[in-house]
């Protein structure tokens, strides 16, 4: 049996790491006071977008997962809805 070898970086981890990056960039410019790489860096934030899949056994809690990434309560608008009973 061969193996391939894929690379481990693909697209979505270059966008965590890139996120992970601004974050650790935001928190050495507030360190130093250094208020517009702050506000660069909050920018470059506000703009990034990173996909999360979230998969698991039914009940197993992933709508309050996704709903407090969101920030949001069952209740809000925009919340993630919980499925209905199983039949």
């Amino acid at each position: 049996m061969s193996w391939v070898a894929y690379p481990v970086e693909t697209r979505a981890m270059a966008d965590v790491l890139k996120g992970m990056k601004l974050l650790e960039m935001l928190k050495e410019s507030v360190e130093k006071n250094r208020l517009s790489e702050v506000k660069d860096a909050v920018e470059d934030l506000l703009i990034s977008r990173v996909n999360i899949g979230v998969v698991g056994d039914r009940g197993a809690e992933k709508t309050t997962l996704i709903n407090s990434l969101l920030g949001l309560g069952p209740e809000d608008s925009g919340a993630a809805q919980f499925p209905s009973p199983a039949p």
